[in-house]
């Protein structure tokens, strides 16, 4: 008669000695699949504060990536290195920007239009709000000002904001310092 062996039992290295055999493997998965869903739901309940952890987790879920390039130039070479394709974009995103003549902005409402700019008022608690509003979690500005500075410190910076912004919208003209823009693509 042949020696059929209990499926439910595993033979350890010593003979006399039976040991339960525990599918390994399904309750390590199942273990993994607890860890997973509860990562997957701690990143749910904290997408309203955290949003760069939850789409970095989505960003390497995806099966294909999206690379950019290669480019052509207008004169119709083709780029496709991570610098000149840069490059590349700034000139292009460049081009979208009004060249003022003599410092002064482009006329866009006429005197017809019944429209006055002075009349709005820029108070200390509409830049207060806005400044509170700012995410955390975002890039610094052209002024290398991190987000979590300018929230911080929205009470003391908001008086002399409204200053400026009420004195350009007063006198008709954006002092150059603010009309800085540097674009760059991230690829």
């Amino acid at each position: 008669m042949k020696n059929f062996r209990d499926p439910g039992i595993r033979e350890s290295r010593d003979p006399g000695i039976a040991i339960p055999n525990v599918d390994i493997s399904k309750k390590t998965k199942r273990e993994l699949n607890k860890a997973k869903f509860s990562f997957e739901q701690k990143l749910a309940e904290k997408i309203k504060g955290d949003t760069k952890s939850f789409f970095a987790y989505v960003r390497g879920k995806t099966k294909t990536r999206v690379l950019t390039g290669p480019l052509e130039d207008p004169n119709r070479n083709v780029i496709d290195g991570s610098k000149d394709m840069a490059e590349v974009f700034n000139e292009y995103f460049d081009t979208v920007f009004t060249n003022e003549v003599g410092g002064c902005m482009t006329e866009v409402l006429t005197v017809s239009d019944g429209i006055e700019l002075s009349n709005i008022l820029v108070t200390e608690d509409i830049i207060r709000k806005k400044l509170m509003s700012i995410r955390m979690d975002k890039a610094p500005g052209i002024n290398e000002l991190v987000p979590r500075f300018l929230v911080a410190l929205s009470d003391e910076i908001s008086v002399p904001l409204s200053i400026i912004y009420n004195r350009t919208l007063r006198e008709g003209e954006v002092p150059n310092y603010l009309r800085d823009a540097n674009v760059s693509p991230i690829f």
